[in-house]
């Protein structure tokens, strides 16, 4: 971050260089007097988050994202592979069922879950089940999102069940 530090900026020479190879944005080269202070503590762009330990990383940026991952995609495996690849033991991120029904290159609906086997036929055991994508993780972005999203359904007790099994209720 040091290099970005503007006061390290030789600006006469950048407005040189800016001038003679700008094309034709060479006239609105910055003139080196009236380039702002730039206040160095903001060049720290996680010194707000106030992080003093690694696993505060994984809690942050780890735990509260989901994502979809599409049952054709042969990358999605990738997305439960973890063991050795994260410091904590668990994946990158949460993820979640997804397909591209409705899209051109799904001709027949009822094949996008079939697909979803190539993820346990890959002899990982990190490879997903069908409950992980399904169930517990959308529910938890679902219930992330609005905590009170299935109260009253006839789901609520099962969703609450699901959770209450998994770490991440």
């Amino acid at each position: 971050m040091r290099r970005l530090d503007p006061t390290n900026v030789d600006w006469d020479e950048f407005a040189d260089l800016f001038s003679r190879y700008g094309g034709d944005w060479a006239g609105m080269a910055p003139k080196p007097t009236t380039y702002p202070d730039q206040d160095v503590a903001l060049l720290d762009e996680f010194g707000a988050v106030g992080i003093e330990k690694a696993e505060e990383i994984r809690d942050l940026f780890v735990t509260p994202f989901f994502c979809g991952c599409e049952a054709d995609d042969p990358m999605t495996v990738n997305a439960y592979k973890h063991e050795g690849r994260t410091r904590f033991g668990r994946p990158l991120t949460n993820a979640m069922f997804g397909s591209d029904i409705s899209h051109w290159d799904v001709p027949v609906m009822a094949d996008v879950l079939a697909r979803s086997t190539r993820w346990s036929s890959t002899g990982s055991s990190a490879s997903p089940t069908c409950a992980t994508s399904c169930t517990p993780h959308p529910c938890a972005s679902t219930r992330g999102g609005n905590p009170d999203f299935f109260a009253g359904t006839v789901v609520e007790d099962f969703v609450d069940d699901t959770l209450r099994h998994t770490e991440l209720s």
